[in-house]
């Protein structure tokens, strides 16, 4: 399973959202897949193949969860 943390800004500061459903973060949120060639993430035994996000720096691989869900991270460009 995979986990996607979002850091966003807001009007307060910045804020990470973690989700498993990225089609509900990015209907949320009102982001938009960038129109270029997808990414592609190795871990170990997993292969991950991702969009990059219009306003987002990422994807990248942030580690593991306690329960062992890998951790992939976008953040918001400024």
């Amino acid at each position: 399973m995979v986990t996607f943390a979002f850091e966003v800004n807001t009007d307060d500061g910045s804020g990470t959202v973690h989700t498993d459903d990225m089609a509900q973060f990015l209907e949320s949120f009102a982001v938009e897949v960038a129109p270029k060639q997808p990414a592609t993430l190795v871990s170990n035994d997993q292969t991950f193949i991702l969009p990059f996000l219009v306003g987002y720096n990422g994807p990248h691989l942030m580690g593991r969860s306690p329960t062992g869900d890998q951790i992939i991270g976008y953040e918001e460009r400024v």
